[in-house]
């Protein structure tokens, strides 16, 4: 993560940590702020509530979508809304060239979404890094989301 939780001082008092983080998540918002244009409006609808903490990733799929000299996947990331958990939120992270992960399904709330970024790389593409309840993580590169909200029964 570039911003959020980067640089608090663990040792000092609650006040200055949550100065801290404030400053941190401003830095962030800046930089995405700087792409919302490049992303769906209600994906940004949905974000705005709250950037998805606290949802439950129900699963993460990779999948190629082109053959040849270019091969280009896709990473889908499925998600029940913690808030209101009639809502699904699916995820469509197109052109991806590869992605790390390092997240533990083990115990209760290890694959719940904690914190992401979302931030410029270039002109076409973006990064996206999530942390994990389990303090996992997930990053990759993109050219384009696609967002799609289900309401389930």
């Amino acid at each position: 993560m570039k911003y959020i939780g980067q640089n608090v001082d663990g040792n000092s008092t609650p006040d200055i940590q949550s100065n801290q983080w404030r400053e941190q998540y401003d830095r962030w918002m800046c930089e995405f702020e700087s792409i919302a244009g490049r992303l769906p409006k209600l994906f940004l609808k949905a974000f705005a509530k709250h950037h998805f903490h606290d949802n439950i990733i129900e699963s993460i799929e990779v999948r190629k979508v082109a053959r040849g000299a270019g091969h280009k996947y896709n990473l889908t990331i499925c998600m029940e809304d913690y808030h209101d958990n009639s809502v699904r939120h699916h995820l469509v992270f197109q052109d991806i060239p590869g992605f790390a992960a390092n997240i533990s399904f083990a115990g209760g709330g290890c694959c719940d979404w904690q914190h992401c970024e979302i931030l410029p790389i270039n002109e076409r593409r973006m990064s996206f890094e999530l942390m994990a309840f389990s303090e996992g993580t997930l990053y990759f590169e993109f050219s384009k989301l696609k967002y799609k909200r289900e309401r389930i029964l």
